[in-house]
């Protein structure tokens, strides 16, 4: 009897490790996809309440914060470019950096050093003129078939 206990024992030496691996990884891995989705949304929400007329960088760093601050996120930094935003901007990027070392739920082995970084580009809702210089140009014709 007391030499099977010795077995598990050593069995469960063997095994805990990769059992514990797993864990924290996928609990560790959870916490990395949530912050670039929460990253993907402050950027889009942010560039969304930019790109009416009238609008400015003010209003997008503020919502940008409002909704890091409802999810306890730190360090974070936002970039709104083009800074002023004027009438005559035609095309409005929003950049989130989240760092993932300042916002762990614990150890952290596997993103130590990792930045989040989400950036969400819109065109303005201004004048039709506007937006056809602020799209991207057309992609190139294929080529003809031989």
């Amino acid at each position: 009897m007391g030499e099977k206990r010795g077995v598990s024992a050593v069995e469960f030496a063997l095994v805990a490790h990769a059992f514990f691996l797993i864990i924290f990884g996928g609990i560790e891995f959870y916490r990395v996809s949530t912050l670039r989705q929460l990253a993907e949304n402050v950027s889009y929400e942010s560039a969304r309440r930019v790109i009416v007329p009238g609008a400015n960088v003010t209003e997008a760093n503020q919502l940008a914060t409002n909704l890091l601050n409802a999810m306890n996120i730190r360090g974070a930094t936002v970039v709104v470019t083009p800074n002023p935003i004027l009438e005559t901007t035609g095309r409005i990027t929003v950049r989130v950096t989240i760092p993932a070392a300042a916002n762990r739920w614990g150890w952290s082995f596997f993103s130590r050093d990792v930045q989040i970084i989400s950036e969400t580009t819109l065109l303005t809702e201004r004048v039709p003129s506007l937006q056809v210089k602020a799209a991207p140009p057309p992609p190139p014709p294929p080529p003809p078939p031989p």
